[in-house]
């Protein structure tokens, strides 16, 4: 085995078709790196053959304390222990002069159910653990909350292929308020679309919105940041927005209209035939309800549209679209709009994506990992948990020291938040 730099060809080509990859390993985080005036490195590990075994994106930061991150982990076999240790101990040499290395694989460690539970019998992948602290790597723990400068543990996400990549199986597994959202969407003409650079205001605006809403602004982006993504990433980075032509759901408003006034009347012409039939004043009721409901919706509307235009934003996102998997980045919606629910038409959007593309994973992204009632994020969790995936436990934070004096001196003076 010989340690040595990648070209970019080389590391995407492996990249790209390993179980650890991922949008944050891939060329474009490099181009993002760089573009921040971070200095950064493809470097691997090959067989005698010239066969890649192991690689890594690092990404050398700090100013005084200098340290290096090798992005979302090795992307390498962490039960081959023979190429984990030359890799590692390449590392350590590689980087002499550095306090240390600091690493994430994008590894599950325990499998987890809708509700974030252990399941019992489950997947058990703690061996990673002690392969990584063999070599010298601190595992951080088992943490819980928004990271602090490292990679997020706790995901969410849905397979496509336990569906058959088919969309009406899909659907149906949601829960009821999930599925009623989509077909209402659907309903009223709730589209899609891609968002040019010049139009990043519409998910910037959403995006501080809804940050502000769930006290997330302190973890909110700056729009430079989007920007520098949405160059650096490419067709790899979908900005979306859900809207609404107003004419054209007016439209279909007013048709919907008819037929609930045609269905009133054929009740009513019922009920004087036939007043021994109860169960008529009921369906006589939740007509008038539709009834309601259709005025509302079409008094909302006509406000938006004097407001907007003809177009009315209702809810925008950033997705990273990769053959591993489509991860939500971020996104946000206009309270003000709520009445139409472009959230949901978002997601629904995406996943038939994953489906057409071939794409297995979609990946919900971020959650604290507290699944409790009192936890910042509780209503994220209960909207995400109305897709019917599986929350995700990822092995989480290693550091290697590469000083090992100075890096316990360096912890004792700014220890890890828990």
């Amino acid at each position: 085995m010989r340690f040595c730099e990648l070209t970019e060809n080389e590391y995407e080509s492996f990249q790209k078709t390993h179980a650890c990859g991922n949008f944050l390993n891939s060329l474009e985080a490099r181009k993002m790196r760089t573009l921040a005036g971070i200095r950064t490195e493809l470097v691997g590990v090959k067989d005698e053959d010239g066969k890649i075994l192991a690689a890594a994106l690092l990404a050398h930061l700090g100013g005084k304390v200098k340290y290096t991150v090798a992005q979302r982990g090795y992307l390498c076999d962490y039960a081959d222990k023979e190429t984990l240790k030359f890799f590692t101990d390449s590392l350590k040499k590689h980087l002499k002069g550095e306090l240390y290395l600091q690493i994430s694989p994008h590894l599950l460690v325990r499998e987890r159910d809708n509700e974030g539970n252990l399941v019992e019998g489950g997947f058990d992948n703690t061996w990673i653990i002690r392969n990584l602290e063999e070599l010298g790597f601190i595992h951080r723990g088992f943490t819980t909350g928004v990271p602090d400068g490292t990679e997020v543990r706790w995901e969410y996400s849905l397979y496509m292929d336990d569906y058959d990549w088919n969309p009406e199986k899909l659907i149906k597994h949601f829960n009821k308020r999930t599925r009623n959202h989509i077909v209402k969407g659907q309903k009223y003409g709730v589209k899609v679309r891609k968002l040019s650079r010049d139009e990043l205001d519409y998910f910037m605006e959403m995006e501080e919105m809804t940050a502000k809403e769930k006290n997330f602004e302190d973890v909110a982006r700056d729009r430079s940041y989007y920007e520098n993504l949405y160059d650096c990433y490419g067709e790899h980075a979908e900005f979306l927005m859900a809207y609404l032509n107003a004419d054209e759901t007016l439209g279909l408003l007013e048709k919907e209209r008819k037929e609930i006034d045609a269905k009133v009347e054929k009740l009513h012409k019922k009920m004087a035939e036939h007043p021994e039939y109860k169960n008529l004043i009921a369906q006589e009721k939740d007509a008038m309800k539709e009834v309601t409901a259709n005025g509302k919706y079409r008094e909302e509307l006509l406000k938006f549209k004097e407001k907007c235009g003809n177009e009315i934003p209702l809810s925008s996102g950033v997705f990273m679209v990769y053959p591993y998997e489509i991860t939500s980045l971020s996104s946000g919606s206009n309270r003000e709009f709520s009445i139409f629910d472009g959230a949901n038409a978002i997601r629904w959007y995406t996943m038939n994506e994953a489906i057409r593309k071939g794409i297995r994973r979609y990946n919900f992204y971020g959650l604290s990992g507290d699944f409790s009632k009192d936890a910042e994020d509780y209503g994220v969790f209960q909207y995400k948990k109305g897709y019917g995936g599986t929350v995700e436990e990822n092995v989480g934070d290693f550091f290697l020291p590469l000083k090992p004096l100075e890096y316990k001196l360096y912890r004792m003076m700014r220890p890890w938040k828990e």
